[in-house]
């Protein structure tokens, strides 16, 4: 097949077909830039092409087969379309064969690499022998060219989209993927370029009309699992439209909505309910089966009678995993499917730098405390990422249980219960980075928000078990014999600080040992006791990886909102009277305690110190000193530090600055922490670390890990996987880890009988569960 001449009429004609069908083609490959829509658009392209350059009575078998007989490689161009079609079928068959369950991305990307390279190779090598005879028709050869240029075009797009969607994306190949980002830029030429010739005719593309031509991926069957670009790249024209539209039709919430995304990329959406037929324990396992010990989720909740007991806040399902060990990071992607693994210094770096892309702006009423961001815990040895230097991650002691550092969740739908207003909040955050407009991001939360919510208004609400027992929570739990640290090396321990503090090393120390108690009440279930047996105003049922954490902290770790810095130092003890007259007296022996107050004091000295770190110069104030705070079983001595949080600074900041309290170390810190190193037999893991939330604006609550049961859930623990015959029960390994804090005149057995009555009082909460949930 070589080339023919022809008449003006026929070639002006040809062309304008040939430009036409140009346009319309590689414009629909931007759209459906999936590797199999674009190896069927690779197999037709080049073919209609040719068709064009044919007289119509060439148009037979015959007349090919000629043609294919006669074939010289410097003058035919049957061989190019020959070359799509034979690409595009081999293409299919490695896309076919590596989409499977082993996700074979390695042959797949040769095969593409190959085959493409070679049939981009060949086609430039034949234009290139071609070139001067296309010349010498001075010009009128365009239709020609088109062909060459379309050939080579193709086969480098079949590896731009092979590598888009599986090498980058590291997921799995998609046969119907569509690429956004390249359908959003031939979007914005259309609206930057509004007229466009097509077939030789004018088309004025404004707003309308260019989603009639692109209409946005989200309302496409396509659409699973597609990146979007910004919602605030939208040209000003289109959003306004878009706004002014939705507001006269969506009504006052969307109206609203739509304001908001005016000035972040984050919105709430929320509905009430009563709280009349629905309570934290029950709406929780509304959104966890009973089972479901490793999916992450939270239930923070306080039970003390005072202002500090208004909020009760579940979540569950996280869009969004940081799990941190040593250096090693794991971000866990639920939303994209995808798992990412980095080296870090600093593994805080990262929830830092996700959380600087959020613009959060909210609407409406929500409940003045936390409705959606960060929720985890923090062990002990995050400290190790401030102080690296002097207190290494190789110098710390034996990590029998493995567990993360620190564990991070994002949850964007969460449900808050207003005690005092007796309703329930459910609230869900919508990320309009993930939509084309801000009406089809509405519509989707609506529509998340309103599943949700019928989680909790269906009646087939699940059940719990009643758990009757004689709650006599004053009755003392059962003794604990098992440790970590036998009783006589506790006691060394004990020594052997003292004789630091005599020296000068330091002041005092907090020495801790780990208890462990086998149950076959399950985590929920001991949470449900510890309500009763040790109400706190910090209550916390946390399912994290690797652990699951139940916990009744007495007191903050640290406390940032709206950039004001808060730290209560908690120390100094004593039981709670049978009335108001014992619990008077009692105060005063407390206050009158010289030693229980000079350790105070000197941790009151370590929070200003914290504090002042991260706060603004001069800021820093003990706006309470050595106050009275009295609990369910307990009074404590209180004070409260606050600041001022540096422009520069987040509440990330914060919390390494506080990590661990001197109520858990000693002082000075450092130096104590070094001894703990030499003197504790392993890792404290959660224990006197933190657990707690970080907002999406920013704002911190995280308690101190007192008073926390820690459930590994690793399979390195094979009494997990045993049951009980009667009714196949999982055995669980309970860590009940309490300490002592050491000072000159410490003596060795009152602090080791210290640390089990402690854990003792955990125990208490575990023997209940067994009596009201096991033992029935």
């Amino acid at each position: 097949m070589g080339f023919q001449k022809e008449d003006n009429s026929t070639k002006i004609l040809r062309a304008l077909k040939t430009l036409f069908f140009l346009i319309t083609i590689l414009l629909s490959l931007l759209f459906f830039s999936a590797p199999i829509l674009l190896a069927i658009a690779d197999a037709l392209l080049p073919s209609a092409l040719l068709s064009t350059l044919l007289h119509p009575d060439s148009l037979s078998f015959k007349s090919l087969s000629s043609h294919l007989q006669n074939y010289h490689f410097s003058s035919s161009l049957v061989d190019i379309p020959l070359i799509s079609i034979s690409r595009s079928a081999i293409l299919i068959c490695f896309y076919s064969l590596c989409n499977g369950p082993k996700l074979s991305r390695g042959p797949y990307l040769a095969a593409v690499m190959a085959c493409s390279l070679i049939s981009v190779a060949f086609v430039a090598v034949k234009a290139w022998c071609v070139f001067g005879e296309m010349m010498t028709s001075k010009g009128e050869r365009a239709m020609e060219m088109g062909l060459f240029i379309c050939s080579l075009f193709l086969g480098v797009a079949h590896i731009v989209v092979a590598y888009r969607g599986s090498c980058r994306e590291r997921r799995k190949l998609r046969v119907y993927e569509i690429d956004i980002e390249a359908v959003w830029a031939c979007h914005q030429g259309l609206l930057r370029y509004k007229n466009i010739a097509l077939e030789g005719k004018n088309y004025n593309i404004n707003s309308i009309t260019a989603r009639r031509f692109f209409p946005s991926p989200l309302d496409s069957p396509f659409s699973s699992g597609c990146r979007s670009p910004s919602v605030k790249s939208f040209p000003s024209f289109v959003s306004s439209a878009l706004s002014t539209a939705a507001s006269n039709s969506l009504g006052v919430e969307a109206a609203e909505f739509i304001e908001a995304s005016k000035h972040g990329n984050l919105v709430p959406l929320s509905r009430c309910i009563f709280g009349d037929q629905l309570d934290p324990i029950l709406a929780y396992r509304c959104l966890v089966k009973e089972n479901d010990w490793d999916s992450p989720s939270f239930l923070f909740e306080s039970v003390e009678s005072n202002s500090q007991g208004r909020y009760s806040v579940v979540g569950a399902q996280p869009t969004m995993e940081i799990v941190a060990k040593e250096n090693k990071i794991n971000i866990l992607d639920h939303k994209k499917g995808r798992l990412t693994e980095e080296f870090v210094d600093d593994p805080f770096t990262i929830p830092i730098k996700i959380s600087e892309k959020w613009k959060p702006k909210s609407i409406g009423g929500l409940p003045d405390t936390f409705c959606g961001g960060w929720v985890g815990y923090f062990s002990y040895d995050t400290m190790r990422y401030v102080e690296g230097k002097k207190l290494p991650f190789s110098g710390a002691p034996k990590d029998d249980r493995n567990l993360a550092d620190f564990h991070l969740g994002l949850y964007d739908e969460v449900v808050v219960f207003d005690h005092v207003e007796k309703k329930v909040c459910i609230i869900l955050w919508v990320e309009l980075d993930g939509f084309l407009s801000v009406e089809n991001a509405y519509e989707d939360g609506v529509k998340r928000l309103d599943n949700l919510a019928r989680k909790f208004q269906d009646g087939d609400h699940p059940r719990l078990s009643p758990g009757f027992v004689n709650l006599n929570t004053r009755q003392f739990g059962p003794s604990l014999k098992k440790s970590n640290m036998t009783s006589d090396s506790y006691k060394e321990a004990v020594l052997r600080a003292k004789e630091h503090i005599l020296a000068g090393d330091i002041f005092q120390i907090v020495l801790s040992q780990r208890f462990e108690y086998r149950t076959f009440a399950n985590p929920f279930e001991i949470y449900r006791a510890l309500r009763i047996v040790n109400p706190s105003p910090y209550m916390a049922y946390l399912q994290a990886r690797g652990c699951t954490l139940v916990g009744s902290s007495p007191e903050i770790l640290t406390r940032v909102k709206k950039n004001k810095i808060v730290n209560r130092p908690l120390a100094g003890t004593v039981r709670r009277g049978k009335t108001e007259k014992e619990d008077e007296m009692l105060e005063k022996q407390l206050l009158d305690d010289a030693k229980q107050c000079a350790e105070h004091i000197m941790l009151v000295d370590l929070a200003r110190n914290d504090v002042g770190k991260v706060s603004k110069n001069s800021s820093v104030k003990v706006e309470k000193l050595m106050n009275i705070e009295r609990y369910s079983h307990v009074m404590h001595i209180s004070s409260t530090v606050t600041g001022e949080l540096h422009d520069h600074l987040t509440s990330w900041d914060v919390l390494q600055a506080a990590l661990p309290v001197g109520t858990v170390s000693g002082a000075p810190k450092v130096k104590a922490m070094e001894l703990i190193d030499e003197l504790e037999t392993t890792r404290r893991g959660p224990y006197s670390g933190g657990f707690g939330t970080v907002s999406f604006n920013g704002d911190m609550d995280i308690a101190l890990a007192l008073r926390t049961i820690v459930f590994p859930t690793s399979a390195h623990y094979d009494t997990m996987y045993s049951y009980k015959d009667v009714n196949q029960r999982r055995e669980w390994i309970a860590h009940l880890q309490a300490g002592a804090g050491i000072v000159a005149d410490s003596s060795p057995e009152d602090e080791h009988q210290e640390c089990q009555n402690k854990a003792a009082a955990l125990a208490r909460a575990i023997a209940l569960a067994e009596s009201a949930f096991v033992n029935k």
